[in-house]
Parts: structure tokens; sequence; C-alpha cells
């Protein structure tokens, strides 16, 4: 057994995470999502999982990940997990929520300077509307760094006005302009982020944070 002593030299031992980067990314729109290839040991994987379901879809989270959002509307539910990849991660088979009305799925890889030891989450809002959804905002301003605002846009009609402010550092097209998913990520001075989402149908507008140490 380690004395506290050496617990604490251990620890200090420990590299401290400092900065993220985006590197890979995958969608579905099935049960199941496929992790992209090339992913490292130490990445950070964020799964989004979106369902519409006839009923509040069952939540499902895949072996060795750890869910930090869940937010349900309805019959609209959307969770993210997480994994710290051990280095077999890549190409890798997930099942997540199984909607009979619509699945989506995002997995977005980041990659850091060092490592993380611990990922957090918060702040999950979800709107469901047939009009323009509100604008969400993520304040995450004062937070301990890294820490990344991830968004969700989805509608029934091709999205064709999306964004967060300060503007989104990329996102992916999930679904043939139906479904997007897109990040901010603060290294240093995180700021009060706004999402916003036109009107073009049933619209479904998704923001949260996840912080990284």
């Amino acid at each position: 057994m380690l004395m506290v002593t050496q617990l604490c030299g251990f620890m200090s031992g420990l590299k401290k995470l400092t900065t993220l980067s985006q590197v890979l990314s995958s969608v579905s729109t099935a049960s199941t999502i496929t992790t992209p290839a090339s992913i490292l040991a130490g990445d950070l994987i964020i799964l989004i999982d979106h369902a519409v379901h006839s009923s509040a879809p069952t939540v499902v989270t895949p072996s060795g990940y750890t869910n930090i959002v869940n937010t349900l509307s309805g019959n609209d539910r959307v969770l993210v997990s997480y994994k710290i990849s051990d280095g077999s991660d890549s190409s890798v088979s997930l099942t997540g929520m199984n909607g009979a009305t619509l699945n989506r799925k995002a997995v977005l890889v980041f990659r850091g300077d060092n490592a993380p030891v611990v990922v957090t989450g918060g702040g999950g809002t979800y709107e469901v509307t047939l009009s323009a959804p509100t604008n969400q905002v993520q304040n995450v301003a004062g937070f301990t760094t890294p820490v990344v605002v991830l968004a969700l846009w989805g509608s029934t009609g091709s999205i064709t006005t999306r964004g967060m402010s300060p503007a989104k550092d990329g996102e992916v097209n999930v679904a043939s302009n139906l479904s997007y998913a897109g990040w901010k990520i603060y290294n240093a001075s995180p700021s009060s982020t706004t999402v916003s989402q036109t009107d073009t149908g049933t619209n479904r507008l998704f923001s949260c944070y996840f912080q990284a140490a």
C-alpha cells in the first residue's frame, strides 16, 4: 500500500493538461457509431448522442464511457459521454440510444498537451420548438481551462443559420444539413458563449460545456 507521502509524490509527477485541440470526428444516424481511426492513448473521446422515440428514449452509455450531461425534452433526449482512450479505441463500434423516430450521433476526439485525468460536464440546455429556438448562453467565463462549449443544432429542414458567439472553432455535419455538432475550445480566457439557430421547421437546439484537467 502506498503511503500518503508516496501518493503525493506520484500525483506531483503527473503532467498537467493545459490545452486541447479537436483532431478527429465521426458521425452516424443509427443506434451505433464507429469511432475514428488513429485515436491515441490519452485522447479524450466525446460522444454526443441524440435520439427521439415514441416515449422518452432509454439512456444508453457505451461500455467504458461515463455520462456527464443528460437532457430531456418530451420524447427527445441528448446525452454527452466521454472516455479517456487507453489506445484501443480506434474504429470501434459503439452502441448508444435507439430512437424509432430519429438518431443523431457524433464522436469528437480532443487531444491535449498531456492526457486528461478528470472530465466534468454541465450546463445542459435543450429546446424543441416550431419557431426559432431561444438563444442559449453557456456562461463559462472564469472557468478553469481547458473548457469546451458544445452545441447540437437540429431541424426537419435544412439548417441555414446556426452559430456561436464567440465564433465556434469547428463543426461536423451529422445528417445531411439537418443536424450539426459544433464546439468552441477555450485554452485561455473563457467567455460567456451564446448558441443560436434560425427557424427551419421543427427545431432542436442543445448546448453544454465540459472541462478537462
